[in-house]
């Protein structure tokens, strides 16, 4: 096998490596008087960012979870009710999903198929 590189090239390689090592110093202090103050800003817009307070959260009016049984569907209905008003603001299986498959239980039973939930 031949070497990779001929004794000139490596001559001179260690003689670049030298001048660059000798360098390094001045390169890096010049390098750091230029970043330095963009080093700054940006820790400076960090910790603004940090000391500011999290945006509010929308006030929360008391519910309270009332499970339930859908005969129908043989489900566990989830009604979620305000408080204050005592009006249901949310369900879980929703009405129409319910009514969807009560009504397809029905169409299956008018059918004849035996069902197994």
């Amino acid at each position: 096998m031949e070497p990779v590189h001929s004794r000139s090239q490596t001559f001179d390689q260690a003689s670049y490596t030298r001048s660059q090592a000798e360098s390094r110093p001045k390169k890096a202090a010049q390098l750091l008087q230029q970043e330095a103050p963009r080093a700054t800003e940006s820790l400076n817009q960090t910790e603004k960012a940090e000391a500011q307070p999290p945006p509010a959260l929308p006030p929360i009016s008391p519910t309270k979870v009332s499970l339930d049984y859908d005969k129908e569907t043989n489900q566990v209905v989830a009604v979620f009710v305000d408080k204050e008003s005592g009006e249901a603001t949310h369900q879980i299986p929703a009405e129409e999903l319910l009514s969807s498959a009560a009504a397809l239980r029905q169409y299956l039973e008018d059918l004849k198929v035996d069902l197994k939930v």
